[in-house]
């Protein structure tokens, strides 16, 4: 059986693997790309830009985050059109595997968009939103991948449960996580000079998180703006 197309809205990485384990992929590599990779901002820069991150994806995943965002908006020249198109040209060779992401509702209006794009997805898979204790974990994970620790007083589950609210939780899941770190890093490094304990200046505080919670803690999230 050959793997031509995979959608899904949430982590993929364990995804990956099973494609791997089962030889699917060649290769446990994956190009994330979104809107702006795939798309030029003339005639021809599309489809110039979308076979390179094709090729580039030969034998692993070409990932496209925020897929819907490739959806044309009007009848007249779409440069996000040219590449679906270009994509869906390639998909009946099964390599790469083409993993789409995104929000439910956006991803069945970018299907439906497309005439001939639903009959080639064989897969789909929705997985559910992160819960607290989770989202605690990928962040503590990623404070200690980045190179700090965290010294704060505060669990971070009980932080993410009192600063952000349950929507924007479910409107961003990880991606929420690392926003909320980058935050508490910048705001670490603002409070502390050179002159202070190389460990202090290693170690995020409560106020660090919190911080970074309150960046992202609106009731909705911003809708999302081309750059092309």
């Amino acid at each position: 059986m050959t793997v031509r197309f995979i959608m899904i809205n949430s982590s993929f990485s364990s995804l990956v693997d099973l494609l791997y384990s089962l030889k699917r992929i060649k290769k446990r590599k994956v190009i994330e790309v979104q809107r702006g990779d795939l798309v030029g901002q003339y005639l021809g820069a599309t489809e110039e830009k979308t076979s390179a991150k094709i090729k580039e994806a030969k034998g692993g995943v070409l990932f496209v985050d925020e897929a819907y965002r490739l959806t044309p908006r009007n009848t007249g020249v779409d440069y996000g059109r040219i590449a679906i198109n270009q994509l869906m040209a390639v998909m009946e060779k099964g390599d790469p595997v083409m993993i789409f992401a995104g929000y439910p509702t956006e991803m069945k209006e970018f299907v439906s968009a497309n005439p001939g794009l639903s009959s080639r997805i064989k897969y789909k898979f929705t997985f559910p939103n992160y819960s607290i204790q989770e989202m605690a974990t990928i962040l503590e994970n990623g404070i200690r991948e980045s190179g700090y620790l965290y010294g704060g007083e505060s669990s971070l589950a009980d932080i993410l449960e009192k600063q952000t609210t349950m929507e924007v939780r479910n409107q961003q899941n990880a991606r929420l996580v690392k926003h909320i770190l980058g935050e508490a890093i910048i705001n670490l490094s603002s409070r502390l000079s050179f002159q202070d304990d190389g460990a202090m200046l290693v170690t995020l505080g409560d106020e660090d998180v919190i911080h970074g919670c309150r960046a992202f803690c609106g009731p909705t999230e911003p809708p999302y703006q081309d750059d092309i």
